[in-house]
C-alpha cells in the first residue's frame, strides 16, 4: 500500500474491455486514489526492426523528385547571398 503524500510512478500493462481499463497484474493503489493515465500502444514503443527501417528508407527514396539537383557551388555562402 502507498502512504499518503508519497509520489508514485508505475508502469503497467492493461487492456480495455469496452467499459473499464483492466490491469494485467495486481496494482497496489489506495482505493479512491486519483491518478493520471497515459495510454501507449505496444506498437508505439517497440524498436523498429531492420526490415521496417529498410522499408521506410525505400519509401523515402521513392518520393524524391527525379531530375532535380543543386550544384554544390550554388550552396556556398557567396552564391546564396549574391546581390546580382
Amino acid at each position: 500500500m502507498v502512504g499518503e503524500g508519497v509520489m508514485l510512478r508505475i508502469k503497467l500493462t492493461a487492456h480495455f474491455d469496452g467499459r473499464v481499463i483492466v490491469p494485467h497484474e495486481i496494482v497496489a493503489l489506495p482505493t479512491g486514489q486519483p491518478f493520471i493515465v497515459e495510454v501507449v500502444t505496444p506498437e508505439a514503443v517497440e524498436d523498429p526492426t531492420l526490415e521496417s527501417r529498410r522499408a521506410a528508407l525505400q519509401r523515402l527514396k521513392s518520393r524524391r523528385i527525379k531530375g532535380t539537383s543543386i550544384r554544390a557551388t550554388s550552396l556556398t555562402r557567396e552564391s546564396m547571398y549574391d546581390e546580382d
